[in-house]
Protein backbone atom coordinates (compact mmCIF):
# COMPACT_ATOMS: atom_id res chain seq x y z
CA UNK A 1 0.00 0.00 0.00
CA UNK A 2 3.06 2.26 -0.09
CA UNK A 3 2.91 3.09 3.62
CA UNK A 4 5.94 2.82 5.88
CA UNK A 5 5.38 0.98 9.18
CA UNK A 6 4.89 3.25 12.20
CA UNK A 7 7.68 1.47 14.08
CA UNK A 8 10.21 1.95 11.26
CA UNK A 9 13.62 2.92 12.65
CA UNK A 10 15.65 5.28 10.48
CA UNK A 11 19.26 5.49 11.64
CA UNK A 12 20.96 8.04 9.42
CA UNK A 13 24.57 7.19 8.60
CA UNK A 14 27.68 9.28 9.11
CA UNK A 15 28.12 8.97 5.37
CA UNK A 16 25.20 11.32 4.76
CA UNK A 17 27.48 14.15 5.79
CA UNK A 18 24.95 16.66 7.14
CA UNK A 19 27.07 18.63 9.60
CA UNK A 20 25.23 21.77 10.65
CA UNK A 21 22.24 22.25 12.95
CA UNK A 22 19.81 23.26 10.20
CA UNK A 23 20.57 20.33 7.89
CA UNK A 24 20.33 17.83 10.76
CA UNK A 25 17.05 19.43 11.85
CA UNK A 26 15.72 18.82 8.33
CA UNK A 27 16.85 15.18 8.52
CA UNK A 28 14.96 14.89 11.82
CA UNK A 29 11.83 16.48 10.33
CA UNK A 30 12.01 13.98 7.46
CA UNK A 31 11.71 11.16 10.00
CA UNK A 32 15.19 10.19 11.18
CA UNK A 33 15.18 8.22 14.43
CA UNK A 34 18.88 8.87 15.19
CA UNK A 35 21.62 10.78 13.41
CA UNK A 36 25.32 9.95 13.19
CA UNK A 37 27.12 13.28 12.61
CA UNK A 38 30.49 13.57 10.86
CA UNK A 39 33.37 12.41 13.04
CA UNK A 40 35.38 15.64 13.01
CA UNK A 41 32.85 17.97 14.63
CA UNK A 42 34.02 19.90 17.68
CA UNK A 43 32.19 19.86 21.01
CA UNK A 44 30.76 23.38 20.38
CA UNK A 45 29.50 22.27 16.95
CA UNK A 46 27.84 19.22 18.50
CA UNK A 47 26.32 21.42 21.24
CA UNK A 48 24.87 23.70 18.55
CA UNK A 49 23.25 20.69 16.88
CA UNK A 50 21.74 19.56 20.19
CA UNK A 51 20.13 22.99 20.64
CA UNK A 52 17.92 22.46 17.58
CA UNK A 53 17.27 18.69 17.41
CA UNK A 54 15.64 16.25 19.81
CA UNK A 55 16.64 12.96 18.20
CA UNK A 56 19.48 10.96 19.77
CA UNK A 57 22.90 11.59 18.28
CA UNK A 58 24.98 8.52 17.48
CA UNK A 59 28.55 9.82 17.85
CA UNK A 60 31.77 8.03 17.00
CA UNK A 61 34.31 8.36 19.81
CA UNK A 62 36.62 6.10 17.87
CA UNK A 63 36.15 6.20 14.14
CA UNK A 64 37.44 3.67 11.63
CA UNK A 65 40.24 4.95 9.43
CA UNK A 66 37.92 5.34 6.44
CA UNK A 67 35.69 7.66 8.53
CA UNK A 68 38.58 9.88 9.65
CA UNK A 69 40.25 7.74 12.31
CA UNK A 70 39.39 10.13 15.14
CA UNK A 71 39.90 8.90 18.72
CA UNK A 72 38.13 10.93 21.39
CA UNK A 73 37.54 8.59 24.35
CA UNK A 74 38.38 11.27 26.91
CA UNK A 75 35.72 13.54 25.40
CA UNK A 76 32.92 11.08 26.23
CA UNK A 77 31.95 12.86 29.50
CA UNK A 78 31.86 16.20 27.67
CA UNK A 79 29.89 14.65 24.79
CA UNK A 80 27.31 13.45 27.30
CA UNK A 81 27.05 16.95 28.76
CA UNK A 82 26.57 18.72 25.42
CA UNK A 83 24.80 16.06 23.33
CA UNK A 84 22.56 13.86 25.50
CA UNK A 85 20.66 11.88 24.51
CA UNK A 86 23.67 10.36 22.82
CA UNK A 87 24.83 6.91 21.75
CA UNK A 88 28.59 6.41 21.97
CA UNK A 89 29.76 4.65 18.82
CA UNK A 90 32.99 2.69 18.84
CA UNK A 91 34.59 1.88 15.53
CA UNK A 92 38.16 0.69 15.59
CA UNK A 93 41.10 2.82 14.50
CA UNK A 94 43.95 0.96 12.75
CA UNK A 95 41.75 -2.03 11.95
CA UNK A 96 40.91 -3.70 8.65
CA UNK A 97 37.63 -2.98 6.94
CA UNK A 98 35.65 -6.20 7.35
CA UNK A 99 32.46 -5.33 5.47
CA UNK A 100 30.96 -7.39 4.06
CA UNK A 101 32.15 -10.04 6.45
CA UNK A 102 32.07 -13.80 5.98
CA UNK A 103 33.60 -17.08 7.09
CA UNK A 104 36.88 -16.17 5.41
CA UNK A 105 37.53 -13.47 8.05
CA UNK A 106 35.43 -14.79 10.92
CA UNK A 107 38.31 -14.79 13.44
CA UNK A 108 39.17 -11.18 12.60
CA UNK A 109 35.52 -10.11 12.95
CA UNK A 110 35.18 -11.89 16.31
CA UNK A 111 38.41 -10.35 17.63
CA UNK A 112 37.33 -6.90 16.48
CA UNK A 113 34.00 -7.39 18.26
CA UNK A 114 35.83 -8.29 21.45
CA UNK A 115 38.02 -5.21 21.13
CA UNK A 116 34.95 -3.00 20.69
CA UNK A 117 33.50 -4.44 23.91
CA UNK A 118 36.81 -3.73 25.66
CA UNK A 119 36.80 -0.14 24.39
CA UNK A 120 33.19 0.29 25.49
CA UNK A 121 34.31 -0.73 28.99
CA UNK A 122 37.12 1.84 28.79
CA UNK A 123 34.62 4.53 27.75
CA UNK A 124 32.33 3.62 30.67
CA UNK A 125 35.28 3.77 33.05
CA UNK A 126 36.16 7.25 31.79
CA UNK A 127 32.56 8.38 32.32
CA UNK A 128 32.44 6.91 35.83
CA UNK A 129 35.73 8.60 36.68
CA UNK A 130 35.09 12.06 35.22
CA UNK A 131 31.27 12.34 35.21
CA UNK A 132 30.05 10.06 38.02
CA UNK A 133 26.61 11.70 38.08
CA UNK A 134 25.90 10.51 34.52
CA UNK A 135 23.22 7.86 34.18
CA UNK A 136 22.45 5.47 31.38
CA UNK A 137 18.90 5.19 30.18
CA UNK A 138 17.19 2.34 28.38
CA UNK A 139 17.63 2.42 24.64
CA UNK A 140 14.26 3.44 23.14
CA UNK A 141 15.11 1.82 19.80
CA UNK A 142 13.50 -1.58 19.46
CA UNK A 143 13.75 -4.03 16.60
CA UNK A 144 10.32 -4.53 15.06
CA UNK A 145 8.70 -7.84 15.93
CA UNK A 146 8.11 -10.15 13.01
CA UNK A 147 4.48 -11.17 12.72
CA UNK A 148 4.89 -13.63 9.88
CA UNK A 149 7.45 -16.27 10.92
Amino acid sequence: DGQLPEDLILKVSVQMGAANPLSIRLVEELGATTYNPPTDLTLPQIAAIRQVVRLPLDIYVEAPDDFGGFVRHYEVPQLICVAAPVYVKLGLRNAPNIYPTGMHIEATAVNMGRERVHRAAVALDIVRRFLPEAVTTPCPLQLPHSSGS
